[in-house]
């Protein structure tokens, strides 16, 4: 026996509200689980058996190697001050920016710390950066990116930075 017409217009409503309750049900469930926030296993900092996995990575472990890195920077001829910044999303990859002062004008000075930057970059522990910026601003204003010390583009990629300095220190087995 079929329902009449009127029934069937009636569950539609209540089909579609259920629906969406699951949903709201799931998105809680997910954000309350730590969502894409969830902290990386320590060893591998990242899940391999998930293509996100490896932007998995805890603010606090990002937190720390910036720091690392902005010492590390710091101790380079001709850097007076540095910003460190680490990326790690879907979005833009795993990306390090460096931006530097120097109290320094000569160009030589400026190049090689621009070099010394990008190798700190490269050299993390914590993960093979997809991308490294690195700029630095001389004592007379003049402002260096990674195009005047022979790189392509503003942002380096890790062949670039592979070819230039090795295997990254976070993943030394990678080849691009």
């Amino acid at each position: 026996m079929a329902r009449p017409q009127s029934q069937s217009k009636n569950l539609v409503p209540i089909i579609t509200l259920a629906a969406v309750g699951l949903l709201v049900v799931l998105a809680v469930a997910w954000t309350i689980s730590g969502g894409f926030s969830r902290k990386a296993d320590t060893d591998k900092k990242s899940n391999p058996s998930s293509s996100l996995g490896k932007y998995m990575i805890d603010e606090d472990d990002i937190k720390a190697e910036s720091a690392k890195l902005e010492a590390l920077a710091l101790e380079i001829d001709g850097i007076e001050s540095v910003e460190v910044m680490m990326r790690s999303n879907i979005t833009v990859g795993q990306q390090i920016i460096l931006d530097a002062k120097s109290d320094s004008s000569d160009r030589n000075v400026l190049e090689s710390a621009l070099m010394s930057l990008a190798k700190v970059g490269w050299n993390n522990q914590l993960y093979r950066p997809t991308d490294i910026h690195v700029t630095i601003v001389g004592a007379d204003g003049v402002q260096l990116d990674s195009r005047d010390i022979g790189f392509k583009l503003q942002g380096i990629g890790p062949k670039e930075l592979y070819d230039r300095f090795g295997p990254a220190t976070a993943e030394p087995d990678w080849r691009p």
